[in-house]
């Protein structure tokens, strides 16, 4: 009983740790312009806090327009999460 209870841990352990992902172009037009909502969400994700650091919204929009770095490359999981990879 203990070897088939073990043998389905194992089961669900290998389901939860085999998630696809994608690799995806980086598509952003010369005049991409980010909306004030992702500047907004960006700048949280940093670690902004949006009464006190609203002067430092320029890193956060400037971050968003930045193309990546060479190798580096956008993911999508299968739960459409993006990621960054470097190649």
């Amino acid at each position: 009983a203990d070897d088939q209870m073990f043998e389905e841990d194992l089961d669900q352990e290998s389901h939860a740790q085999t998630t696809e992902s994608v690799v995806l172009e980086e598509e952003l037009p010369d005049d991409y312009e980010p909306t004030q909502e992702e500047i907004l969400e960006y700048a949280k994700w940093l670690g902004m806090d949006q009464d006190e650091d609203k002067d430092l919204y320029w890193i956060a929009r400037e971050g968003l327009k930045a193309p990546l770095p060479e190798n580096w490359k956008p993911c999508k999981t299968g739960e459409d999460e993006i990621y960054y990879f470097n190649f």
